[in-house]
């Protein structure tokens, strides 16, 4: 097979919408290395170097990363033997420049060491290989990072939006003598809590495969544009239910004080106006735990299932079985407790 052959590929109809300036630039880079290489060798360009040649010379702006790229691998092809270790070298750097930490460990472990010693073709193969592996970055790590920036201006329009709204209902109470519950204001604290949680884990740097993560980021609009705000807020009044139930005690845990002074029922739409923190201080770490229960998005939920489990543990279940006999207690597995021991009777006196 002829290296002319090995070199055509199908030439991709779309434009990149993300295909900068200086990629243009570094076109007209490798295009004047590869005719001074081939110049000097004198070595005639295969025919479809030619036909790109001419296709770019007609219209510039319709050069894509795939006309980078195929030029690229050509002027690797193209190169003589006792460069190839000098090239080598050059794109190992642009590799650790682009490349994760896990992935260039993963690298060197499978390199060349000496390569004075090697061969080649295989110095040849492993600089194609490296270059494969840069090109694939520079094609995937543009969208991904374009989908997430989407994302997070996403994230934030919502945000946002919910913040107006929120400023909007206190104005108007504080206008009309209404008083705003303090479970709104929880939930208020929880969506912030919520999407600064999203933007840290979008500007999270990960090791995952660019094509991967933009896949992932693109099938997740909802769950993180969306829910991740929302479910802050609901995890933030539930937080909120739980300590005015008082089942979690502790002093940074806030006070509440009494919806009604006399006793009697509560009604639901007086204990949501009325109860509230004691003081300022409460009030202060009500805010704070309402933006932790949104930020900690594993906080509410883990929670529930350690109080769910207290719960568990201490249920009595009791049981009648059948054919008339006395109601029997079964402890939490189920299983008929002991019967309690008889007390002993003192013998009779022998006369």
């Amino acid at each position: 097979m002829k290296v002319a052959d090995l070199l055509r590929v199908p030439r991709v109809v779309q434009k990149d919408a993300l295909f900068p300036r200086y990629a243009i630039d570094y076109f007209r880079q490798l295009r004047l290395q590869y005719e001074l290489l081939v110049e000097r060798n004198n070595v005639v360009p295969p025919p479809s170097v030619t036909a790109l040649f001419a296709r770019v010379d007609a219209d510039a702006s319709k050069t894509t990363w795939a006309d980078v790229f195929f030029l690229e691998t050509a002027y690797l092809y193209a190169l003589p033997d006792d460069r190839l270790a000098a090239e080598l070298a050059i794109f190992r750097y642009r590799y650790q420049q682009v490349a994760d930490p896990a992935e260039i460990a993963a690298y060197v472990s499978t390199s060349l060491r000496d390569l004075s010693k090697a061969q080649p073709s295989d110095v040849r193969a492993e600089l194609l290989a490296v270059a494969e592996r840069i090109r694939y970055l520079y094609t995937f790590v543009p969208p991904k990072e374009a989908m997430r920036n989407k994302l997070s201006r996403d994230a934030a329009i919502l945000t946002l939006l919910l913040v107006l709204a929120a400023i909007g209902i206190v104005l108007y109470g504080a206008t009309h003598d209404l008083p705003t519950p303090p479970v709104f204001i929880v939930a208020f604290g929880g969506i912030l809590g919520g999407f600064l949680s999203v933007q840290q884990r979008l500007q999270r740097q990960t090791d995952i495969d660019p094509l991967f993560k933009e896949l992932q980021l693109s099938a997740g609009w909802f769950g993180v544009v969306f829910l991740a705000p929302i479910s802050g807020g609901v995890f933030a009044i539930v937080l909120y239910w739980i300590f005015l139930a008082r089942l979690i005690e502790s002093p940074l845990v806030p006070n509440f004080g009494p919806v009604h002074p006399a006793a009697g029922p509560i009604d639901f739409f007086e204990f949501v106006k009325q109860s509230g923190p004691r003081d300022a201080s409460d009030y202060g770490k009500t805010l704070v735990w309402s933006f932790i229960a949104g930020f900690a998005e594993r906080f509410v939920p883990d929670v529930l299932t350690r109080l769910s489990q207290q719960v568990s543990s201490s249920i009595k279940v009791v049981a009648i079985p059948t054919g008339g006999t006395d109601a029997t207690s079964l402890d939490q597995h189920g299983a008929p407790a002991p019967a309690p021991e008889a007390e002993p009777h003192p013998a009779a006196d022998e006369s």
